[in-house]
């Protein structure tokens, strides 16, 4: 849970939230749907953040790695 709290450290809040509550971090999973209600933003725009910020994260692994 440690290197998970690390990445997800390295994200802004908007992003946090959603990758917490996409992949059911802490709470129940919600859809890109039910997430873009609560942000006032489009389900496309709340699925293009999510991918974003798990490229991001996916960037730091990296950098660990070597």
């Amino acid at each position: 849970m440690h290197q998970l709290d690390f990445f997800l450290g390295k994200l802004n809040e908007r992003e946090r939230f959603i990758i917490e509550r996409s992949y059911g971090i802490g709470c129940m999973a919600e859809s890109f749907d039910t997430i873009a209600l609560r942000l006032d933003l489009g389900k496309e725009r709340v699925r293009q953040i999510c991918v974003a910020a798990v490229k991001k994260m996916q960037k730091y692994k990296e950098m660990i790695k070597e």
